[in-house]
């Protein structure tokens, strides 16, 4: 290649990298723009950015965008016993009352034990949200954890549709509960 050869595929790089760029831009301040218009119901200004977001990106017949709404993962850590139960509990209680979630998946992954008072906090907080409106998932049990949840009763009050392997799967199983009902998730049936 010769040397005017070079600086014409560099110019052209630089052009399509500053298109690029421009793009991306564009898409920053459509979204902008989408959420600063407080008069639109929040289902449409999440489906406008999901609209805005493709055409902003580099390969956008590829590309697709999703929001998830109304949904929170919680994951306490370590072993759960009366001492933290309490704590727990409360935190759990505030990040529902702060996002409003219509389900609450509790991805127990990082619990390797649980100890008798914790595991009545857990029942009498899935009863007090479920009963709230709220549908409560178990996720990722640990094998000790799961024996100790199955013969408490509380496995059999869950079933397996509240029983979870892990968090990818409860995303998964909310998003086709949402696409089955069209967006929107019923509240929990107490």
């Amino acid at each position: 290649m010769s040397p005017p050869d070079d600086h014409a595929a560099r110019v052209d790089e630089v052009l399509y990298a500053l298109q690029e760029r421009a793009k991306e831009l564009s898409c920053l301040y459509r979204i902008e723009e989408i959420l600063g218009a407080h008069d639109r119901p929040i289902e449409d200004v999440f489906r406008a950015v999901v609209d805005a977001i493709p055409p902003g990106l580099q390969h956008s017949a590829v590309c697709h965008a999703k929001v998830v709404y109304r949904r929170l993962i919680v994951r306490p850590e370590g072993r759960l016993f009366f001492v933290n139960a309490q704590y727990v509990s409360e935190q759990i209680k505030a990040l529902i009352a702060q996002y409003q979630p219509r389900v609450v998946a509790v991805d127990m992954s990082r619990v390797p034990d649980i100890e008798y008072s914790a595991l009545l906090a857990l029942t009498e907080g899935e009863k007090r949200i479920t009963e709230g409106g709220v549908v409560a998932w178990l996720v990722g049990l640990n094998p000790g954890v799961l024996e100790v949840v199955r013969g408490s009763g509380l496995a059999e009050r869950l079933g397996g549709e509240r029983m979870l392997f892990n968090a990818r799967v409860a995303i998964e199983r909310y998003q086709a509960l949402q696409a089955a009902v069209g967006g929107t998730l019923p509240l929990a049936a107490s």
